[in-house]
């Protein structure tokens, strides 16, 4: 029988933690759980990320305001389908979703602001996102690190533009995790390539050093 979604999604209040402008911390708030709209489903939040990013917002709040106004901050976090909107009802599968902020492309997406970047994200109990947004999780896990919307399959040349944070983590789940065959990361940093080298690139160039490349099998994925 395919899940269904809770008939009584939850109600009243939910602990958030907010970006205000003027203060460089976020803010512990109550605050009511959101209703999502027509086409958003509502995810009770299993488990939420800091990003560098956050640090920016909240350390340029004084000197530099970059997003005005108040929201929930987190834009990088994982849960449970517990409701939705009306034009999402008849889709049942999305109550074995879990979400993540989303749908992969994001690095080609420019809908601002953002979830968690001007609008309310995941530090708090509970988000209402875009149902289009949601990713399945393999054994609703979500934090199975083999979540992939690029599909990547093992034995595959892989290509990870940028390697700071999420750039290296995603250098070890390529080729630790997936099993990819040639990883290749590029950045515009030596520091940067030195460190995707040390956790397992098998190439580590600038931009312009693409072409020097030995050849490989095209690759499965930009990321």
């Amino acid at each position: 029988m395919a899940a269904q979604f809770p008939t009584s999604p939850p109600s009243g209040t939910m602990v958030a933690y907010c970006f205000v402008p003027g203060i460089t911390e976020p803010q512990r708030t109550m605050m009511p759980i959101p209703t999502p709209a027509t086409n958003e489903v509502l995810i009770k939040v299993l488990a939420a990320g800091v990003c560098h990013t956050d640090v920016h917002v909240l350390e340029a709040s004084v000197t530099q305001l970059l997003i005005p106004g108040s929201f929930i901050m987190g834009h990088e976090g994982a849960g449970i389908v517990v409701g939705h909107g009306e034009d999402v009802a008849a889709d049942p599968a999305h109550a074995q979703r879990l979400a993540v902020g989303t749908r992969g492309f994001a690095n080609v997406c420019f809908e601002t602001p953002a979830i968690g970047l001007g609008v309310d994200g995941f530090w708090a109990e509970y988000v209402k996102v875009r149902a289009s947004t949601v990713v399945p999780v393999p054994g609703n896990n979500p934090n199975d690190p083999r979540l992939t919307p690029a599909q990547v399959k093992p034995g595959q040349t892989v290509v990870i533009v940028g390697c700071g944070g999420l750039g290296i983590n995603a250098i070890q789940i390529a080729k630790h995790v997936l099993h990819t065959g040639t990883v290749i990361a590029v950045d515009l940093r030596a520091d940067s390539l030195a460190l995707a080298r040390e956790v397992g690139a098998d190439h580590a160039v600038m931009p312009d050093e693409l072409t020097g490349l030995p050849s490989t099998p095209p690759p499965a994925s930009f990321a």
